[in-house]
């Protein structure tokens, strides 16, 4: 490219032409001169057993960190390093929006431990996509089935409790009716009953928690089933009931009768009416074995130990 002649008339638009030209030529030499720099950079390895080596990484593959060696190039697989520190680099493979990326991100750290990681990157990954609920609770509970449970202090739940109460707002909009929202010692209830069943609910709820009780001896080990409350959902009708499991549990619940759910940790029950135009007493006979066979078996890990669900 010859050198711009000042001297010689030149037009405004042929002078903008070379000066772009110039640019991205310029441009170009100096992403090629970066590029080296971007792809090997100096860093630790914290390797299982406890040991540490300052290496260059070339590159993070699906089979793991490929560092410069003496003969060439080796691959530490992710679960040869320290949980943190292979974390660390599966990271830098997910982009921000990413929502799957992050779904995986968040199993990974459940596998090697790192609950507190895997619950940011869970949540990441609802955020991004609000479809990936079910997974990510599904994701979360199994995963930490064989984790430390610690117990959550008062403030905490009653944050949760608070949290609970609110979803009435979004069960009014999803089925567009007027919502109601009971509570007892154990339980949050959520429904679009009238006031005149309301009683029946929450002692039919307070029936099944008893049982609960008096199979796990929760108040004899002044242990507890659940952190904040269990929230149970009632519909008068099955539009009602399939609307908001479409709509704010993202389950498809054509066939369903019922179900379980949990979010964050915490349990959930959906039911709709089942016995429309039974005298009252039929319409709540099949409840508590509904409650008692599915709500129980959130609280069963494998091989039927209890496991008890928190945050």
């Amino acid at each position: 490219m010859k050198p711009l002649e000042l001297s010689e008339p030149v037009s405004p638009v042929a002078l903008r032409r070379e000066f772009r030209a110039r640019s991205l030529a310029a441009l170009l030499v100096l992403s090629a001169l970066l590029a080296p720099a971007r792809s090997a950079f100096a860093d630790v390895l914290a390797t299982v057993d406890g040991k540490h080596q300052t290496v260059t990484v070339l590159r993070i593959a699906d089979a793991g960190v490929v560092v410069q060696a003496a003969d060439g190039e080796k691959t530490w697989k992710f679960d040869d390093l320290e949980a943190a520190c292979a974390y660390s680099y599966l990271r830098r493979t997910v982009g921000d929006k990413d929502a799957k990326g992050h779904l995986r991100l968040g199993k990974y750290c459940l596998k090697r431990r790192l609950y507190d990681d895997a619950q940011a990157e869970l949540a990441r990954a609802e955020t991004l996509d609000p479809a990936l609920e079910n997974e990510v609770n599904k994701t979360w509970i199994e995963g930490r089935d064989e984790g430390p449970r610690p117990l959550l202090t008062p403030q905490e739940v009653v944050a949760v409790e608070v949290e609970q109460r609110a979803r009435a707002a979004g069960v009014a909009k999803a089925v567009a009716q007027q919502v109601f929202t009971l509570e007892t010692p154990h339980f949050i209830i959520h429904t679009t009953f009238p006031v005149g069943d309301h009683a029946l609910f929450k002692e039919l709820c307070e029936d099944v928690y008893q049982g609960f009780d008096r199979i796990f001896e929760i108040s004899k080990t002044r242990d507890r089933m659940w952190d904040g409350k269990c929230v149970a959902y009632f519909f008068q009708n099955r539009t009602e009931f399939k609307t908001f499991a479409a709509t704010v549990h993202h389950f498809p619940a054509e066939v369903a009768g019922g179900y379980f759910r949990a979010r964050g940790g915490h349990p959930q029950h959906q039911r709709p009416r089942s016995f429309q135009g039974d005298p009252r007493p039929r319409r709540g006979a099949r409840l508590p074995s509904f409650l008692s066979r599915y709500g129980t078996r959130p609280h069963l890990g494998p091989g039927g130990r209890r496991s008890i669900l928190r945050v």
